[in-house]
Formats: structure tokens, C-alpha cells, sequence
């Protein structure tokens, strides 16, 4: 478990979760960090065609792989809603905006870019993704300038991770995530039981004594969804439930239902 310093100061450095942070800014019981050195090198998405913050893999990895690399640690995170162009997401790591960076990595001689210029592990300097969706993202090169370059899959820079820190949050103890993964697993595996009752004999199927599955389905979904909020709550689930999120999901299920729809016609 971090112990944080009761001396969190804008302009000063901070240890947490195995990394080293620059604190840009102090206020309301929490500091915003931006890593001291790059913590990875990859390509902002994956895919070639239009993405948003929201969707593109650069995003998933810093709220999964390195968000699940703080451990318990984690619960400090705060959940942030992060704008970009493409809407809002909740985020709990992020990368900076053109905007922020140039707000608040300002170099004490004026005119200089050095504020921003970032090192890897072995301390070159590299270019590192700023936050945007679309066709064309911003970076800061080597020397600290702010620049756009058209995207394309291959294109990869470096990673400088951004997070607020709850200066207050004590770190939630590693068994009560497992317990609500445990409650998780088991909701879903209920939910899975009532919908499959509800195949064989039907949603108003009325059997003397028991609920119908209509009845019993609706209960477990209910109890599934008590779970995730208590996830949500938790910090252990970054993006369930937002619109974005929703939104993508019913558009895949209607895409391959009307596919189904269409086979079965044939």
C-alpha cells in the first residue's frame, strides 16, 4: 500500500503504485499526476477506421492492463470524466489534452518547450500521445512541441499516463474486489440459469409454487446489475453502464440479430 506525502504540491513529484508522478495540480482533496517518464510505447488504435476516445485500444489498455497494475492501490484513483470531441467518457487513467499539456506544462524560461518534453527508461526523449479521437491526433515531438499527424495503425509514441488522486481514499482492501468478483460471477451465472428456464418452457410459463421465468429472470437481472453498481462504486468498473458504452453494444446486438433474422429467412 502507498503511503502519500501530506506535502502533495502543484510543481512537485509524488511515488505511487511503482511509478513516479509530476503533480500539475492540487485542489477539492485531490492531485492530478502525469508520469515522470513514459511508462509504455504503443499505437494509439488498432484498427483502421474512424474512432472516438472512447473506443480506440490506447484508452482500454491505461483503464485495464495499467489501471489493474496498481492493486489495491486502485481504490485512490478517482473516476474522471474525461471530453474529447468524440463526447465524455469515465475514466480513471488518461491521457492529457493539447490543451492541458499546454497549460500545465509550462517551462520556467519563456518560449522554451522543455516542461514538456518527455524520457523513456533509459532516458531518451520521445514523442508521447496527447488525448483525441479521429483522423488526426496530437503528440508532443522530442523537443516538446505540440504537433498533429495523420493516424494510421502502425504509428506508435510514447505513453504518458494522467490520473487524479484521491488525496483522502484509503486503499481498498484486495478481498472485498475478489468478493465482488465472486458476486459477479455468481449473478451472472444465475441470470444465465433463469434465461435458459425461460428458453425450454417459455417467459409465462406458470408452474404451481414457483415463479414464472419471466418473474425469475427479471429478480437475478436485478441482482446483476446491484453488483456492477456496487463494481462501479467500488472503482473496480471504469466504464459500465456510460452511454458511449450501451450505445455500442445494442447496435452490435441488432447488427447480428437482423444477421440471424436474414438466415433464417434463407
Amino acid at each position: 500500500m502507498t503511503e502519500l506525502s501530506n506535502e502533495c504540491r502543484a510543481g512537485g513529484t509524488l511515488s505511487f503504485g511503482g511509478h513516479e508522478w509530476r503533480v500539475l495540480d492540487v485542489k477539492d482533496g485531490k492531485a492530478l499526476l502525469l508520469s515522470e517518464r513514459l511508462v509504455s510505447h504503443m499505437s494509439y488504435h488498432v484498427e483502421h477506421k474512424p474512432f472516438t476516445w472512447v473506443e480506440c485500444s490506447l484508452r482500454e489498455w491505461l483503464n485495464q492492463g495499467f489501471y489493474d497494475s496498481f492493486g489495491e492501490d486502485g481504490a485512490r484513483i478517482a473516476t474522471t470524466e474525461v471530453l474529447t470531441e468524440g463526447g465524455p467518457s469515465l475514466d480513471k487513467v488518461f491521457l492529457l489534452s493539447a490543451g492541458e499539456a499546454l497549460e500545465y506544462l509550462v517551462s520556467e524560461c519563456l518560449g522554451s518547450a522543455d516542461a514538456r518534453v518527455a524520457l523513456d527508461g533509459g532516458g531518451q526523449a520521445k514523442t508521447w500521445w496527447l488525448r483525441g479521437c479521429g483522423d488526426t491526433l496530437s503528440y508532443i515531438d522530442r523537443d516538446g512541441i505540440v504537433d498533429k499527424l495523420r493516424f494510421a495503425p502502425h504509428l506508435s509514441a510514447g505513453v504518458r499516463p494522467a490520473l487524479w488522486l484521491d488525496l483522502k481514499a484509503e486503499a481498498r482492501p484486495l478481498w472485498e474486489t475478489e468478493h465482488l468478483l465472486a458476486c459477479l460471477v455468481e449473478e451472472c451465472a444465475e441470470a444465465q440459469q433463469a434465461a435458459c428456464k425461460a428458453l425450454r418452457f417459455g417467459l409465462d410459463d406458470k408452474y404451481e409454487g414457483y415463479p414464472t421465468p419471466r418473474e425469475q429472470l427479471s429478480r437475478e437481472v436485478s441482482g446483476l446489475l446491484a453488483v456492477i453498481g456496487m463494481l462501479t462504486e467500488a472503482g473496480v468498473l471504469t466504464d459500465a453502464g456510460s452511454e458511449a458504452a450501451v450505445s455500442a453494444k445494442k447496435e452490435k446486438v441488432r447488427k447480428y440479430m437482423e444477421y440471424a433474422r436474414e438466415r433464417k429467412k434463407a
